[in-house]
């Protein structure tokens, strides 16, 4: 069940019914709004995530998110161009943390990266604690704050493209591959995933108004969506199949559904996951793999954020848990 909550009601929506609590500072100031709202008095154990290395921004956040819990917060460092570093600290720190509550644990998944994010569900999912945990997400209100449509960018440039650990899928080598890629303000990272799988099928998705965060970000999405669009019409094959699908970027489980049925539409076919819009779709996409080991996620390393003005705090946060 989702629970959109505005800000001014958070804290009434967050009292007393958690002890454990994990975020991850970033250059977002998004990551703030969830930890703001919780009573520390009520909190046994509390995590915050920082990569590493932190821009000046993220240190400040991560400063901020440590003032907020004086006396009870752990800081603990995660690497985004080292997965297996930061999935040694999931399971040292996160998963104990999780395990000594007798309550449910709250996990605000807003700036985790997409990779990171999937990984410690993989954790939750092994370690038997899905059932105990809440997630929050807290969307945007803009981004890529006062710049013109034609200029608005989120990250440029792209380290690697990698599987996600936990989601290795069970690809054989006689089949083509099926690529599904669900479409944000990154089409740059999108063209590279694209470029690297070179698929014999392609599956575009994209979030339609009543399944986005805000009407101006669906319009925003609409600029980038194009974008791809144009690259693959300019780019493909004769023999690649392209498609185009619709999916939720505010329910995981309607997210999920949308790519189960994109999956099953080509089950003859090798499936490659790219989640590449809200975190929230993104925990659909983790449902998927869940459901068919064979699909695989995987994951667009970007060069460089745009730390200065990447975002700005939506007015509500959404409130779930995934049985």
């Amino acid at each position: 069940m989702l629970n959109k909550v505005e800000r001014n009601l958070l804290p009434e929506a967050l009292d007393e019914l958690y002890d454990s609590f994990v975020c991850c500072a970033s250059f977002e100031e998004r990551g703030l709004v969830v930890a703001s709202a919780l009573n520390p008095a009520g909190l046994q154990s509390i995590v915050v995530l920082g990569n590493q290395p932190a821009p000046v921004k993220s240190i400040e956040i991560n400063k901020q998110l440590l003032n907020l819990f004086p006396n009870s917060a752990i800081s603990a460092d995660i690497k985004i161009g080292q997965p297996l570093y930061t999935l040694d600290q999931f399971h040292s720190i996160v998963i104990p943390a999780i395990k000594r509550g007798t309550k449910k644990a709250l996990i605000d998944i807003t700036t985790f990266t997409h990779e990171h994010l999937l990984m410690l569900l993989y954790f939750l999912k092994t370690e038997k604690l899905l059932g105990k945990v809440t997630f929050a997400y807290t969307g945007a209100q803009d981004y890529s704050l006062n710049t013109p449509l034609a200029e608005i960018w989120l990250t440029k440039g792209v380290k690697q493209v990698r599987s996600v650990i936990g989601y290795p899928g069970e690809l054989v080598p006689s089949k083509d591959l099926h690529l599904i890629v669900l479409v944000g303000f990154e089409h740059e990272r999108a063209q590279t995933v694209i470029e690297a799988y070179e698929p014999a099928r392609l599956s575009l998705g994209f979030a339609p108004r009543l399944r986005s965060v805000s009407e101006q970000l669906s319009e925003t999405n609409k600029a980038f969506f194009a974008k791809v669009q144009s690259f693959v019409k300019e780019t493909r094959q004769d023999t690649t199949r392209v498609d185009e699908f619709e999916f939720s970027c505010v329910d995981p489980y309607q997210a999920r559904d949308a790519i189960l049925e994109q999956v099953k539409k080509e089950h003859a076919y090798n499936t490659v996951i790219c989640p590449l819009n809200t975190k929230i779709s993104t925990m659909g996409a983790a449902l998927v793999a869940f459901e068919k080991s064979e699909v695989q996620l995987c994951y667009s390393e970007a060069a460089i954020y745009n730390e200065e003005n990447y975002s700005s705090p939506g007015p509500t946060t959404t409130l779930f848990d995934l049985d």
